[in-house]
């Protein structure tokens, strides 16, 4: 971890592969999204390609702040790397997650609670959460004056 945390970018270069790979792999795969009566699907390989760039972008960001001698703060940069790791599992495992809470349904008709829309939403918090984080340790580390 400290590795990580001492050199950002390379974590987030790491994770573009990763994602590309992922998204080759799983091209069929859909994220359903349930408002009311409206349904938005969503390809899982689209996604894994958008946070691709993203994450090429954040770490370039990284890359700029040591590339100019200004370090990104530590605590920050561990913030902002463990939400945007659970950001990355909650959208990843979202199906995963139905034994959270009661079964509101009658035994008889087998039918389990899905909860996917709810971690859906808790990882897109997360992930909001994470790139606010970046943004500030970005512009903090780059004002700063002490190296």
């Amino acid at each position: 971890m400290k590795k990580i945390i001492s050199k950002p970018h390379i974590f987030f270069f790491i994770l573009i592969p990763v994602l590309l790979l992922f998204g080759y792999l799983n091209k069929e795969s859909t994220i359903d999204i349930n408002i009311y009566n409206s349904f938005f699907v969503i390809h899982q390989k689209s996604i894994c390609y958008i946070s691709a760039v993203f994450f090429g972008l954040i770490g370039l960001n990284y890359f700029s702040l040591i590339w100019a001698k200004r370090p990104p703060k530590k605590w920050l940069t561990r913030i902002h790397i463990i939400l945007q790791s659970i950001s990355l599992i909650l959208l990843f495992t979202r199906n995963s997650w139905n034994w959270i809470g009661e079964n509101e349904y009658p035994l008889e008709l087998n039918l389990a609670p899905d909860y996917s829309n709810l971690i859906l939403i808790i990882s897109f918090f997360f992930f909001l959460m994470a790139t606010l984080i970046h943004l500030a340790n970005f512009f903090i580390s780059l004002m700063s004056k002490s190296k």
